[in-house]
């Protein structure tokens, strides 16, 4: 029996998070498993993941609290996509993941895209800029 496609959605789920559901239902429904990664600083997600913001912030080398403090958004973007990318490359290597799907804005765009350019030419990657 085949296994379903497996896929990486990065999402700030503070401010995409019912965008990101409705992609995620509609992966599911097609047979692909989905995993939700929530690269946001600034609020909860109003639906749950797998991969919380304080644990893409730890990866990143910081506090969820320490990056919220940082002043500087760039700054704050920095911690969160190295994180980010750590997380990513550890389920790939691990065969948790296929591909990737981004959702974001100016900032999750950013963050999603590195975390594609740091997977290996293949994978399939789409990004949805909002």
């Amino acid at each position: 029996m085949n296994q379903p496609a497996k896929a990486l959605l990065i999402a700030t789920m503070d401010t995409k998070g019912q965008e990101a559901l409705f992609i995620s239902t509609c992966l599911q429904q097609a047979g692909i498993s989905v995993q939700i990664m929530d690269a946001g600083i600034k609020g909860n997600s109003p639906v749950p993941v797998n991969f919380s913001r304080t644990e893409i912030a730890k990866a990143g080398g910081k506090t969820l609290a320490e990056v919220q403090s940082i002043g500087h958004e760039g700054e704050a973007l920095e911690i969160m996509t190295k994180g980010a990318v750590a997380c990513a490359q550890n389920l790939y290597r691990q065969s948790r993941i296929q591909g990737v799907i981004g959702l974001g804005g100016s900032m999750g765009t950013t963050l999603a895209s590195a975390v594609m350019r740091s997977l290996p030419v293949g994978v399939p990657k789409v990004m949805i800029s909002t």
